[in-house]
């Protein structure tokens, strides 16, 4: 018998995963960009700046967020087979409906207080069309962790394409074709004016979807099963991934890939090890997967809060980082709890209904 922890949809190792990512991102603006006149908190610790030495622990955590996403979605393409039509007005609407019910109000408070410059406007409407990435002053015009939903709209859009490559040309053709294109883009992309090694379009992060897909076969036996992929192949799928990655790292080709790969390499080992599986108890497992599904609403509440909070508290001057840091959370948390909350009930009351109607 296959020993995993593999049979039901959520995860608590990959939920817990994910909200510890969404933790770093919030750790790592701690210090930076609209908080604090100057830019960067002066006194903030150098781990905490974004252009860390090494690692910042802000874009490690966005890698896990696209290996988790191509985890999810092979599994979701693979096993329910949703039409296209269908899969892209889930996946979009729910991405959007969440995004545009926080994004919209904080966006218009901003103005109105004039924390936000008129003239950012238009980069305001690009990122909430999800459209932060098309020029180089947009993705981080607004909140600078807000780039982040126009690269999960590009891989929602992705993953179908890469899951027909798989079945046509085989899991090896569509690594072997993703890393050309990733390579080619090297070049392509800071020809086309964006800043290859930070955000761009989703072509810069392919390798990335297509690992966590890879990984979703060692994960799930009934993909593997159904792609035709035996669990030493699904392992060295993984390997291959991350050795080009780190090929690409060692011959100085543009872009993170120290970040990539080793992104890949944390999500891999949560995988194989599956933690939770082997020391924690359900209740933790339970509390995990609860803070996974909080983890899409603190990420997108945590910028505009923080800045909130910040003018309220005189920050840097009149308070410390580590008090800013845990009032921040507390209320980052609570406003995503009942953010989340509220949707999910909103969503059973429109399926009750829905089922209600249909009785005649």
């Amino acid at each position: 018998m296959d020993r995993r922890i593999v049979l039901a949809a959520r995860q608590p190792d990959l939920e817990a995963l994910r909200a510890l990512a969404s933790l770093m991102v919030f750790t790592s603006h701690l210090p930076w960009y609209q908080y604090f006149p100057d830019g960067l908190w002066k006194s903030a610790p150098s781990w905490l700046s974004p252009s860390a030495p090494v690692f910042g622990i802000g874009g490690f955590a966005v890698v896990w967020f696209l290996v988790l996403s191509g985890v999810g979605l092979c599994r979701l393409l693979v096993i329910k087979a949703p039409p296209a039509m269908r899969y892209l007005r889930d996946r979009l609407g729910k991405l959007y409906t969440i995004f545009w019910a926080i994004g919209i109000p904080a966006v218009a408070i901003a103005f109105l207080c004039t924390w936000l410059p008129f003239a950012q406007i238009p980069n305001a409407v690009l990122m909430l069309l999800g459209l932060g990435w098309v020029t180089p002053g947009s993705w981080a015009a607004i909140f600078p962790s807000w780039w982040y939903m126009g690269i999960a709209v590009q891989a929602v859009l992705v993953a179908p394409l890469m899951l027909w490559m798989i079945r046509r040309i085989t899991p090896w053709g569509a690594l072997a074709v993703t890393a050309a294109v990733v390579v080619a883009s090297c070049f392509v992309v800071p020809a086309l004016g964006f800043d290859f090694s930070e955000k761009a379009l989703i072509i810069c992060r392919a390798l990335e979807v297509l690992g966590g897909m890879f990984l979703a076969l060692e994960m799930w036996p009934d993909v593997r099963e159904k792609l035709g992929v035996s669990r030493r192949g699904a392992a060295a799928l993984v390997t291959a991934t991350f050795a080009i990655l780190v090929i690409m790292l060692a011959t100085g080709l543009g872009g993170r890939w120290l970040y990539r790969a080793a992104g890949l390499a944390v999500v891999a080992a949560v995988v194989y090890l599956h933690p939770m599986q082997r020391f924690g108890s359900a209740r933790l497992a339970k509390w995990a997967a609860y803070a996974g599904g909080l983890s899409f609403a603190f990420y997108l509440i945590h910028e505009p809060t923080m800045l909130v909070i910040r003018r309220l508290t005189g920050a840097p001057n009149h308070i410390g980082l580590g008090l800013l840091a845990a009032i921040s959370f507390v209320v980052v948390s609570v406003l995503a709890v009942i953010f989340t909350e509220g949707v999910a009930r909103a969503g059973k009351r429109r399926a009750g209904a829905t089922a209600t109607g249909g009785v005649s």
